[in-house]
């Protein structure tokens, strides 16, 4: 494991000294309003699935810093325990802006320095009620005051819906945000609704450590097997890769490596119908399942700074007999980013 954290140093090239902070807009309490905009709701809606969004963060928010190294957001779910958000497709756009109001023209507040960080289809995003979840961008973000002071996130998500949990909506605050929904097709609309509050509380991470699981699981003979990721992703600290819910005293293989397949790559073509595989190997560990079914892999992350914002993942393929034709049942995926 440890080799894999320097391997992903050499991948990602991340060695600037910029500063590492979590901000949170315009707070990080779990309270406020609940709004489903732009992540939708529980059940299959022709209103919520098809969302856009906007909302601006300051100078100030961002403690008037001249540069940052964004690595991910993050957003604070309603409700208590886990919520599993689905989406046919995902984009999430980052971008800088003088103005210190939105407009109703989605690109006229997409000012400068515009970067897509996160596209996907058949994305699954895990998040726990009443605590900041953290969403998944592919790549970084480097935030230069000079080109805007203040920061703008756009997402757009298709056929949105919860999986898992039943609280709908996520914690608001008074800012503004710009919104559509509930159009039909594929594209984004280009223009809105600007309201003056119950935008969503944010977390904008710069080069901070991070735990996070997306995907989803397949039935298999002892329920679905479920991946978790424990301790902490600090330089020098101690996390675990954790498999619960497979098959006692089974064959099982992690799959670790610094690309994800994004949407997953369907394992039904070769007869594990409903799995997949979410993660792009590098290292592949044989183990074994315990008598109730678990497995957990320690690892200390190196003291390293080259390998912050770093993205390496994993995730439990279970040889499980009479699950499927394959014998096969894989789990959730997740990511472990290193950081101060």
């Amino acid at each position: 494991m440890k080799h894999l954290l320097l391997t992903a140093t050499l991948a990602t090239g991340l060695l600037s000294p910029l500063t590492a902070q979590d901000f949170y807009v315009p707070d990080n309490a779990p309270s406020g309003g609940c709004n489903v905009i732009p992540f939708g709701v529980n059940t299959v809606s022709t209103t919520w699935s098809n969302q856009i969004y906007q909302t601006m963060a300051t100078a100030a928010d961002l403690g008037n810093s001249a540069v940052l190294n964004i690595c991910d957001l993050s957003f604070i779910s309603c409700g208590t325990g886990l919520q599993v958000n689905s989406y046919d497709s995902i984009e999430i756009t980052l971008g800088q802006t003088n103005a210190t109001t939105l407009s109703s023209t989605f690109s006229a507040n997409l000012v400068s320095n515009v970067q897509t960080v996160l596209v996907a289809k058949n994305f699954h995003w895990h998040n726990y009620g009443a605590q900041f979840s953290r969403i998944g961008l592919q790549k970084d973000y480097l935030y230069i005051a000079a080109q805007g002071a203040n920061l703008v996130v756009q997402i757009c998500v298709t056929n949105g819906r919860k999986l898992v949990g039943g609280t709908t909506g996520h914690y608001t605050g008074a800012r503004q945000r710009l919104y559509n929904f509930g159009w039909t097709g594929s594209v984004c609309p280009t223009t809105g609704t600007v309201g003056s509050s119950a935008a969503l509380k944010w977390g904008i991470h710069a080069r901070t450590a991070g735990l996070t699981e997306f995907g989803t699981w397949c039935s298999g003979t002892n329920g679905n097997a479920a991946l978790t990721l424990g301790g902490s992703a600090q330089l020098g600290q101690n996390l675990s890769i954790n498999l619960a819910s497979a098959p006692a005293t089974r064959p099982a293989w992690l799959v670790i490596g610094v690309a994800e397949i994004p949407g997953g790559f369907d394992l039904s073509l070769i007869g594990a119908t409903g799995c997949y595989q979410y993660v792009s190997p590098a290292i592949v560990l044989g183990l074994a399942t315990s008598g109730t079914g678990t497995h957990s892999l320690g690892a200390t992350v190196p003291n390293n700074a080259a390998i912050i914002c770093a993205r390496i993942y994993a995730q439990y393929f279970i040889n499980d007999n009479g699950a499927n034709s394959a014998n096969l049942t894989t789990t959730n995926y997740g990511r472990i980013m290193p950081g101060n």
